[in-house]
């Protein structure tokens, strides 16, 4: 944990972590949990990380992520869809009438 006053510039490897976290759609605590800092040292960061971004008011990196609209969460959909598709559908045959689902 940071315990000084330090000038935040996104130069020290914890506060690239914070955003890359963020981006990742990871909660505060899991942000806490990695880097040492405060809840209140990473609200601060990715306050200032937003407003170097030009995101608007109430649309946040976590956000994107939830939302899909960031360009890593299309693309790790674009990776991993089709096979989490699957895997969901062949545990659920089991479990579901198997007459219900579409054929694969």
């Amino acid at each position: 944990m940071l315990s000084k006053r330090q000038f935040v510039n996104f130069s020290r490897v914890e506060d690239i972590d914070v955003i890359v976290m963020a981006q990742l759609g990871r909660s505060t605590k899991a942000i806490q949990a990695r880097t040492g800092l405060s809840a209140g040292q990473i609200q601060y960061r990715l306050t200032k990380a937003k407003k170097q971004d030009n995101l608007p008011v109430g649309i946040g990196y976590r956000v994107q992520w939830r939302d899909g609209t960031s360009a890593l969460a299309r693309r790790v959909d674009a990776l991993m869809f089709r096979q989490l598709e699957d895997k969901v559908r062949s545990r659920m045959r089991g479990a579901i009438n198997p007459k219900a689902l579409p054929a694969a």
